[in-house]
């Protein structure tokens, strides 16, 4: 696999994930649903460019069977491509729901996504670029959804990078979901998993030399109590930070793109 020797300089990375593009509101969102969620894709690229990070999306770009796929691809390109030539074009990787949308892989939204040359694709498991962030040279790696984490990344795929980060999509057994999924441990080489899928923020957690990040899903999902007071947000990593500085996407009230009534028993 080729990797992406970029010469810009930025001062970090911006994590988010899990926009779900579609042009029908899933579940029980309201209507004008494709819109709010662009709205916070071009608020996460702004931020980006205002404070020279590279944007980096961690999964579901967009949403299985996403409805008027013409629709939804021309709005996406519109906010994608002011960064298109850029250095703030985002690195997008894989996620399930980009998978299972309805297309063959190469047909896939995600797929005429990246041949539009909107977004930087990681829809393989590996090193897919190195940059200069702050002075340091920084790697990013990433695992889409059903392949497995690398067992470790040794020298000669690190490379010249004094940090390496790894985007992945999968379910982790951080804190609240440790029943569910596979334990937490140290993958030599990678200083950093940020992982999208899980919609539901989790504290970082440090295995040996690797942090363990779910920063969580930028869209709700469901009609549910728990959503009504949730905060959605991107992480900003920065060289030597300790944890991810959450940053609040903007975005509107719950009884704004849910329905207004009382939640089922």
């Amino acid at each position: 696999m080729t990797v992406y020797e970029s010469q810009e300089p930025y001062t970090g990375v911006l994590f988010f994930t899990d926009p779900h593009l579609a042009a029908t509101p899933p579940f029980e969102r309201r209507e004008n649903y494709l819109e709010h969620v662009l709205a916070k894709i071009s608020a996460c690229l702004e931020l980006a460019q205002e404070r020279q990070l590279l944007p980096v999306l961690l999964g579901d770009l967009f949403h299985r069977n996403p409805g008027d796929v013409h629709r939804v691809l021309r709005r996406a390109f519109e906010v994608l491509g002011p960064y298109a030539g850029t250095k703030f074009r985002p690195w997008v990787l894989q996620g399930n729901h980009d998978q299972w949308e309805g297309a063959s892989p190469e047909d896939s939204c995600l797929t005429v996504t990246a041949l539009a040359g909107m977004i930087h694709l990681m829809d393989t498991s590996g090193i897919h670029c190195r940059f200069d962030a702050a002075g340091h040279r920084v790697a990013l790696g990433g695992t889409p959804y059903g392949s497995p984490h690398p067992d470790a990344v040794d020298s000669d795929v690190r490379g010249d990078a004094e940090y390496v980060l790894w985007g992945s999509h999968c379910g982790l057994g951080f804190r609240d979901k440790r029943h569910k999924y596979p334990p937490l441990h140290e993958i030599p080489g990678v200083d950093w998993v940020m992982n999208g899928h899980m919609h539901w923020h989790q504290p970082t957690e440090t295995l040996g030399m690797t942090r363990w990040s779910n920063i969580g899903g930028m869209t709700r999902m469901s009609f549910a109590p728990r959503n009504q007071e949730r905060e959605l947000c991107a992480g900003i990593w920065t060289p030597g930070c300790e944890d991810l500085d959450r940053w609040a996407i903007p975005h509107l009230p719950f009884n704004q793109v849910f329905p207004v009534r009382p939640f089922p028993p």
